[in-house]
């Protein structure tokens, strides 16, 4: 399973020392973040919940006095600090964090202006796999042949060989999938206007704070049993 949030450094848990990363990397990004915040150790200690001490032995460069971070401290700093836990390891240089919810909201803003359809598919089910319908809706409305007609005449004006093609995005997330997946129904019901923008707005926002919720939840329980395999990709029970 993929993660989104939360995950990084093929590490397994969180008693153990983060051992694929970099430490001196570790280290200055560290030191980068806590100063571009205008922290002190000691702020920083009271935001993550790591002692001073520690983050002082983390920044350190000094082979005797450096030390390897538990991937639980990592997690703790890299929340505080708002950055990324792969960024702050030095396995990317995307220092951004991205919420799930942030990419949702985006998805939800593009769909004004951006032809976007949403199909739900067993994937165990090979026939299944051949239903679109609402793919198909959108590949056969009148807008849509229009622009391929006009894209198509202009081809064979320049003597160029038309081709069109579409993508497919498969997201192997839990919170993304099933949000999708109700999105689409809600979103019918709004196109319809058998809801009005107010409705599906509340329904939006309700479903943005749930998911947020549900993955904060999912993050403090995988921290404290040392499983941080599905912290982001699971659906909180009961």
């Amino acid at each position: 399973m993929k993660k989104i949030l939360m995950i990084i450094c093929n590490c397994k848990n969180t008693k153990g020392s983060v051992s694929t990363m970099n430490i001196k990397t570790f280290s200055e990004r560290l030191k980068e973040s806590r100063k571009a915040n205008n922290l002190t150790q000691a702020e920083l200690c009271k935001l993550s919940g790591v002692t001073s001490a520690t983050i002082s032995a983390y920044e350190s460069t000094d082979d005797k006095k450096g030390c390897n971070p538990s991937l639980d401290n990592a997690i703790k700093l890299a929340n505080a600090l708002n950055v990324s836990l792969d960024w702050l390891c030095g396995t990317t240089s995307n220092k951004s964090k991205i919420e799930i919810t942030d990419f949702l909201k985006t998805l939800v803003k593009l769909r004004e202006s951006v032809n976007l359809a949403i199909d739900t598919v067993d994937l165990a089910n090979d026939e299944s796999k051949k239903v679109l319908p609402n793919a198909t809706k959108l590949l056969n409305s009148d807008d849509f042949i229009r622009d391929i007609f006009t894209l198509e005449q202009t081809a064979e004006h320049n003597g160029e060989h038309f081709t069109y093609t579409e993508n497919f995005i498969y997201f192997d997330n839990f919170h993304i999938s099933r949000f999708l997946s109700e999105w689409q129904k809600m979103y019918d019901l709004y196109s319809s206007k058998t809801i009005d923008e107010n409705l599906y707005n509340l329904w939006l926002d309700k479903q943005y704070k749930d998911i947020d919720q549900q993955i904060k939840a999912n993050e403090d329980e995988c921290i404290k049993s040392g499983d941080v395999s599905n912290g982001n990709n699971k659906e909180t029970q009961g």
